[in-house]
């Protein structure tokens, strides 16, 4: 349901605003004395809800409020300026819906905040199931130990469908289950409401089974992205509070998806967690009714950011938040962010480089992070090459058979007096799931949970390869060259720092005879990175090169390429027979000596042996001498 709402109700003092959309900030002069931190509530319970603000100083402040269909709204204003703000909005049940307009001013200058769409704490139990589709570690338990559903999840699914009393609501991407969609079409005959959304652009073979179950595909114009939530709502309209599930998760109703591919699910007993997916489900079906309404129906970008997004399950804080309405990718950089000491992220895929560029600050503050993705081609190539250089060997992608199907992010959970998180649902972290996609994302507050979600981490981690090799630091053999020539040290990249002999923190250097004279300098690079550290040397000799040319008669002749690697050429006169070629080092010793090959009009030599460094080459051709310089790299 989409909840549009007025201020005609409102005290005289404030009509004046309603010109303004309550959705965003409405600012009077000044409003840059009144900065404040959005309100968020920070205690619910089943007969109150506290939010609480803060702002830069001190100021007046107050909240307006209205329970959903009541259509009067309570004012609730502060007798002092406060710089710490904090009301108790009263709930009159548990599982009610409340809208709340935090505000404040410093004489006539108001800023209004965003609207909260609040839902008080439910009476359910807020009992909790996790389920993984591949086998789990359970030498890293520290409590329970997580499920493996060896390929029974659609059983899973079914049994849920079968204890449905009054209504099921199921938005899945895709579905080619054939028994899931006889157990839905057995819920109808039983008089249970079924409706069922799916992605118009997938084939979802199964729908084509439903019978008398209305049905919705997302629409599939240019408008919109793909329909890609995994979840089904069940009985949140019994008297009966415990009959209210919410399933959802990473898995599609596929026979892959169930058999083959990682993927995790969670069904969740609450009655305010599952109407608040019912209300994402009806803005998509448009409206409450038993058939879907066309012409109310929103999807992907047109969608209103309506629902709660903030629950108390059974003691465990857990936050909802919808795609593209809700701005997902944020609450992902804050999940990031929030790490402490661990950071474990398996997920299909990463494309956004915003969420790589907050791993590896992470990582550079200390944070062990290890990242497993389904393998390096679904992830950008500018992610890629942040993640191997920031993580290395802790960036991976998997060696399973099917595909690691994920979108999960675990936070410190290694340090369960923290205060782990886990982040979980359909969004992948790619930019068509922030701005076109319908998603689902949940996180979770609780420890228990997050080891449960390490446990499945840890068996995927080990079953993964790094997807980079380490650098390997190499300043390559010791050289002699001519007095005044000047030479490039290169340590390579893939490191994150480098310290060279001379101090310098350069990844090249530059080094001649400036301040030495001739003779030999040894020098020597440390580098390192997260695969440790590295060093190597290298000791350049400089000479004097005029001995060997000034006892050499001085014909010259051309080179090419030169400088060279493995071989050179000589372009000698056409009348020059030439019987020997050799080649001296700068000190005058000959360190080659052959009878030439005649390629064409040119001599081919291999040098690929000799250590670099300045050569003189000298052709022997009947009484006649001919020299050249040569240049080995």
């Amino acid at each position: 349901m989409v909840h549009r709402f007025s201020l005609k109700t409102f005290s005289v003092k404030f009509l004046i605003f309603s010109v303004f959309q309550i959705s965003s900030l409405a600012v009077f002069a000044h409003q840059d004395s009144i900065n404040f931190i959005p309100a968020i509530p920070v205690d619910i319970q089943p007969n109150f809800i506290t939010i609480e603000w803060q702002t830069s100083n001190d100021v007046f402040s107050g909240v307006y409020y209205e329970a959903e269909g009541k259509n009067a709204w309570i004012l609730d204003v502060a007798t002092k300026p406060l710089r710490n703000h904090s009301y108790n909005i009263p709930a009159s049940y548990p599982s009610q819906v409340i809208y709340a307009l935090p505000f404040q001013f410093v004489g006539s200058d108001t800023l209004w905040g965003d609207t909260l769409v609040l839902m008080s704490q439910s009476a359910s139990s807020g009992k909790m199931r996790v389920y993984f589709t591949r086998p789990i570690d359970p030498n890293v338990a520290t409590g329970s130990q997580a499920i493996y559903l060896p390929g029974t999840a659609a059983d899973t699914v079914i049994e849920l469908i079968h204890r449905a009393k009054k209504s099921i609501d199921l938005a899945i991407y895709n579905m080619n289950i054939d028994g899931i969609a006889y157990a839905l079409n057995q819920a109808k005959v039983r008089g249970v409401r079924v409706r069922v959304i799916y992605d118009g652009s997938t084939t979802n073979s199964s729908i084509y089974v439903l019978q008398g179950v209305p049905i919705l595909a997302s629409p599939t114009s240019s408008s919109y992205g793909i329909m890609h939530n995994k979840f089904m709502v069940i009985d949140c309209d019994t008297d009966d509070p415990n009959d209210a599930i919410l399933f959802t998760g990473s898995m599609n109703f596929t026979s892959t998806q169930v058999n083959k591919d990682a993927n995790n699910i969670l069904i969740i007993q609450d009655k305010s967690l599952a109407l608040a997916y019912r209300m994402e489900f009806e803005e998509m079906w448009g409206g409450s009714g038993s058939q879907p309404n066309l012409s109310a129906s929103r999807f992907g970008p047109f969608k209103k950011n309506n629902t709660p997004h903030y629950f108390n399950v059974g003691g465990i804080p857990i936050e909802s938040w919808f795609s593209p309405s809700d701005g997902v990718n944020s609450k992902i950089l804050a999940a990031i962010n929030s790490a402490n000491t661990s950071l474990f992220i398996p997920t299909n895929l990463i494309t956004r480089d915003d969420l790589a560029n907050a791993i590896e600050k992470r990582r550079q503050n200390g944070v062990l992070c290890r990242v497993v993705v389904d393998d390096d081609a679904s992830c950008s190539d500018q992610v890629v090459a942040t993640l191997t250089q920031a993580l290395g060997t802790n960036f991976r992608e998997t060696t399973e058979s099917g595909i690691l199907h994920h979108k999960v992010l675990i936070a410190d959970a290694l340090q369960t007096n923290s205060n782990p998180v886990v982040l979980t649902g359909s969004h992948n972290w790619s930019n068509n799931a922030e701005i076109r996609n319908d998603e689902n994302t949940l996180i979770l507050y609780d420890a228990n949970i997050a080891n449960l979600y390490y446990q499945e981490f840890s068996q995927r981690f080990k079953q993964s390869r790094v997807i980079a090799p380490n650098s390997i630091l190499d300043l390559g053999p010791d050289i002699s060259v001519c007095a005044g020539q000047k030479v490039i040290l290169d340590a390579g990249t893939g490191f994150f720092s480098y310290l060279w002999s001379n101090g310098s923190t350069a990844s090249q250097i530059i080094v001649d005879t400036s301040g030495m004279g001739l003779g030999s300098i040894t020098l020597s690079c440390t580098v390192n990175n997260v695969y440790g550290t590295q060093t190597d040397q290298i000791t350049i000799t400089f000479f004097t090169c005029t001995s060997i040319e000034d006892n050499l008669t001085k014909r010259q002749f051309s080179i090419y390429p030169n400088p060279t690697r493995e071989f050179f050429k000589m372009q000698l006169p056409p009348d020059v027979k030439p019987q020997f070629i050799e080649v001296y080092g700068i000190q005058g010793q000959m360190v080659m000596r052959q009878t030439t090959r005649l390629v064409g009009d040119s001599l081919e030599i291999n040098v690929s042996e000799l250590n670099a460094g300045i050569y003189m080459v000298r052709v022997l051709a009947g009484n006649k001498v001919y020299v050249a310089r040569l240049l080995k790299q």
